[in-house]
């Protein structure tokens, strides 16, 4: 479950910017938090992002989603001798800094933190806290040019770390080599859906296609409309 996501530097989001579902107080009975093993506070089960026309809110969603992406694929769908894809602020000196993700969730009873900052060209930093007895263990850190690992992580960390390629994430490695102490971290990606508007535009595309398709082997009408999506 989802505890907070926050993104620096990614498209129109220049300054860090939170997303919590930390329950703050509630008046009535409109919100019923959820109390989950592995986090103390009390967590909302929905939230909503509220604004004015691009002030941002579907940039969270995106940052969410290209982190997302970057976790689960980063290993295959960004070359070794590529870029990698981040969309950073389009104006200013902040167009050279990293962007930053960072996601805390609780997934099967444990807390835990990850996050990392890419450039176009590698992958800045990188870190996974864990609290699976309820206290804080940092399984490992990242930088530009060096690795810190816990004795509490296990598994053969220091191969999975000459395999890393510097545009390449260290969790997205070490899930594909089969360290299993990572994998509820990697399913927890998997698992999550970020609904941003790019995803809205391949679903529109893809209910466009099935129209047509219909109506040349059916010879029936399809239409829909975009705003009902």
């Amino acid at each position: 479950m989802l505890i907070e996501f926050r993104a620096e530097n990614h498209r129109s989001l220049k300054t860090e910017q939170v997303l919590t579902m930390e329950a703050g107080r509630v008046d009535g009975d409109a919100t019923i938090p959820r109390t989950v093993p592995g986090y103390s506070k009390p967590l909302l089960p929905v939230a909503a992002l509220y604004g004015a026309n691009a002030s941002g809110k579907s940039n969270v969603l995106s940052a969410l989603g290209f982190m997302k992406k970057a976790v689960v694929a980063s290993l295959w769908s960004w070359q070794p001798d590529g870029k990698i894809p981040v969309d950073p602020f389009a104006w200013g000196a902040v167009t050279k800094e990293p962007s930053l993700f960072e996601v805390t969730f609780v997934q099967r009873g444990v807390r835990y933190q990850y996050g990392f900052a890419a450039n176009t060209e590698r992958i800045t930093e990188e870190w996974l806290h864990a609290w699976p007895n309820g206290r804080k263990q940092i399984w490992f850190a990242r930088d530009e040019t060096s690795y810190t690992f816990s004795d509490l992580f296990l598994g053969n960390h220091k191969m999975i770390e000459e395999v890393t390629r510097p545009n390449a994430l260290f969790l997205t490695v070490a899930a594909q080599h089969g360290i299993s102490q990572l994998m509820d971290v990697f399913i927890w990606f998997r698992q999550t859906n970020a609904w941003n508007q790019d995803a809205r535009h391949l679903l529109m595309a893809e209910v466009a296609m099935a129209g047509l398709f219909m109506n040349t082997r059916q010879r029936t009408l399809f239409d829909f409309d975009e705003e009902t999506l």
